[in-house]
């Protein structure tokens, strides 16, 4: 799938113009919106926010090429669950570990409290992206 303008979404083989999908800008306007962010155009904050979703985005895309978009599967353990309650349970499970962790320090070393927010992050984007 090229990047650019004129973006398509893939769908059970069908390509489909992000155009069409409902309450979306059209795509141009969507990356115009954020490259003048990332260059700066729309002030500080907007910049960083644009940096930090960009970083968010690669790691989930990874993530999900890695995982083999294993979220939208029915879980292994538990195959009567829809896929979307299996992803509403990993964020509440991620919920609960910020908690534990904003009030203690975490016993493994290489947990963080961003980390598990942006484990939420992309449980909240894989729900909202998911196959309906």
């Amino acid at each position: 799938m090229p990047i650019g303008y004129g973006i398509e979404k893939k769908n059970s083989g069908e390509n489909i113009p992000l155009t069409k999908i409902p309450d979306l800008k059209s795509d141009a306007e969507n990356f115009d919106e954020v490259s003048e962010a990332i260059r700066g155009v729309l002030g500080d904050d907007q910049q960083r926010i644009a940096f930090e979703g960009l970083r968010f985005l690669r790691l989930l895309l990874q993530k999900n090429r890695d995982y083999g978009s294993s979220a939208w599967q029915a879980p292994v353990l538990c195959p009567a669950m829809p896929s979307s309650a299996a992803i509403l349970v990993r964020m509440s499970d991620k919920v609960r570990r910020i908690e534990q962790l904003s009030q203690a320090k975490a016993n493994v070393a290489d947990e963080s409290l961003e980390d598990t927010v942006r484990d939420l992050g992309g449980y909240c984007l894989l729900y909202l992206a998911r196959p309906r």
